[in-house]
């Protein structure tokens, strides 16, 4: 995360760990998503032990982790940023949002395949004659291939990864300045995340 925000312009400020006062309005938001979201979802694990008799979360779980997001997205969208909000003069998000980016409007990336691959796993890889191993499996390109003809041998290259798809990588080509994408080795693998693959 830190090093996504770092591309989108955005300098990373951690909170102290256990002082919920350092960071309050992520602390409000957790537990207005909390009780208004997650523990009426079907498997959740309830706030209190109390309630938790004869309640089993695995058993009784009937999300998917795509609905859960699907449903967290929607929750943010259509409830939380259209509430009227005391901290905001009675105003919503979406309202100090629209008035905010009038006077000032963003300057972040919205190219949804920049915005992903910001927000991949990174890591660094050797570059052999055979592309890249990554999460026990192999990835190559021509793109990669070329990229390994110019750079000095036994370089490193950044590798940026899905957990939800291991069927391909993004790398960083250092020459041209841009992310490129090569193919897990393995068609089989289109699609598959990273705990079905393994």
């Amino acid at each position: 995360v830190a090093d996504a925000l770092l591309s989108l312009g955005i300098a990373t400020e951690f909170a102290p760990s256990r002082e919920p006062n350092a960071k309050p309005f992520v602390e409000r938001f957790n537990r207005r998503i909390n009780y208004e979201l997650i523990h009426t979802l079907p498997g959740s694990t309830l706030d209190h032990h109390h309630k938790r008799a004869g309640f089993d979360p695995y058993k009784d779980a009937a999300l998917t982790l795509e609905e859960l997001d699907r449903a967290c997205h929607r929750w943010i969208c259509e409830k939380y940023h259209r509430r009227p909000h005391r901290g905001l003069g009675g105003r919503s998000p979406l309202e100090v949002w629209e008035e905010g980016a009038k006077i000032c409007p963003p300057q972040l990336k919205m190219n949804m395949e920049d915005i992903d691959i910001e927000f991949c796993e990174v890591t660094t890889s050797r570059v052999q004659h055979y592309g890249i191993d990554l999460n026990n499996s192999r990835y190559d390109s021509s793109q990669l291939q070329n990229l390994r003809a110019c750079i000095p041998r036994d370089s490193k290259v950044t590798v940026k990864w899905a957990r939800r798809d291991v069927g391909f990588v993004w790398i960083w080509d250092s020459i041209n300045q841009e992310f490129f994408k090569a193919q897990n080795r393995e068609p089989d693998f289109n699609g598959v995340t990273l705990e079905q693959a393994k």
